[in-house]
């Protein structure tokens, strides 16, 4: 089964999880995390 295929009949039933924070230079064009109550719960399990 090819990627495209595979998106197209299971795509909606996979999730992918954030990625863990890391260190980067202030150039990164990556959008900032944003900490709330709830991300930092998650960070903690």
């Amino acid at each position: 089964m090819t990627k495209p295929v595979f998106q197209e009949i299971l795509g909606s039933l996979v999730t992918k999880p954030v990625g863990k924070p890391t260190l980067v230079p202030v150039s990164d064009k990556r959008k900032e995390i944003e900490f709330t109550e709830e991300t930092e719960n998650e960070s903690k399990h």
